[in-house]
Order: C-alpha cells, then structure tokens, then sequence
C-alpha cells in the first residue's frame, strides 16, 4: 500500500439515487462496509452531519489499515475478529501509525496518545459500544450494493 492512499472510503448519495443512507463506506473494490454504513446513519440521529463526518473519517485510515497491514492480512484479523484481537490491533494501530508511546507499570500498559490519535481513539471506542450493543450490522440488503455501484460509477 503507498503510505497514504485511503482504501476505505465514503461515497455520498446522488440526488437520482434513492436509499435510506446518505452515504456509504465502501472498501478498495467498491464493496460497501455495512457496519460503517449503519453506523454512520446511526450517529446522524445524535450529531450533526458534520460531528458524525469526523467520526467516520478518524474510523476510515483504521479499517485500511487493518486490510492492507501484511500482519493483519497474515492473521485474518478483521473487525468481526474476537475482540482480543480487535484490542490487539488497535493497540498495534496507534504504536505504529500514530507513534504513540507505551509505557509499562507493573502489569498493565499505559499508552502515552498523540494529539491527533485522541479523536481516532474516541471513535473507535464508540464504534466498539456500538457493535455490541446491537447487532444490526448483520442486516442484508441488496440496497446498499446497488447504491455503492451507482456512485461507484460517478464518483470513481
């Protein structure tokens, strides 16, 4: 991957499309990411667009780089992993993207966070609450592909 490309990204809804979403995630193929599509939609009843906007994108570099991270591709980690393994690779995500520094006291770790790793944490950790708090991400709907492919054509 060259440092820097966005793998995961968001395509706004055209005026001639009809869905329920205003956007959808997709990946570097152009598959829609249900979960962050539901739960992107989901933040629009609590923040503004623009709130819900910054938590979408501080989650984006994330999700690329847990499919395109060679470690990560060599586990099958994914965000559907056991949740060790989510924990590992969140960890990995602010050592080695983000430089955050991690400082050991006894048993525990303490990660020292950048400035600009707090926001991406803060999402992150909502999307975790989210994930487990209910499972709408397994919904299934032809919807979102057929969405994803129109603006897929328009935008890419």
């Amino acid at each position: 991957m060259i440092e820097g490309t966005q793998i995961f990204h968001a395509i706004p809804r055209p005026k001639n499309v009809l869905s329920e979403y205003s956007l959808v995630v997709v990946d570097g193929n152009g598959k829609p990411h249900r979960m962050l599509t539901i739960f992107y939609d989901e933040l629009l009843h609590e923040l503004s667009d623009g709130a819900a906007r910054t938590y979408l994108n501080n989650l984006l570099p994330y999700f690329t780089y847990l499919a395109t991270d060679t470690w990560r591709q060599h586990r099958n980690d994914t965000w559907e992993s056991p949740p060790e393994a989510v924990r590992e690779s969140v960890r990995d995500y602010l050592l080695r993207k983000l430089q955050c520094k991690v400082r050991q006291s006894g048993t525990r770790n303490f990660t020292r966070l950048q400035d600009s790793a707090i926001g991406i944490l803060i999402s992150i950790r909502s999307l975790i609450q989210s994930h487990w708090s209910c499972k709408k991400w397994s919904k299934t709907s032809g919807e979102m592909e057929v969405f994803a492919q129109r603006c897929h054509k328009k935008v890419g």
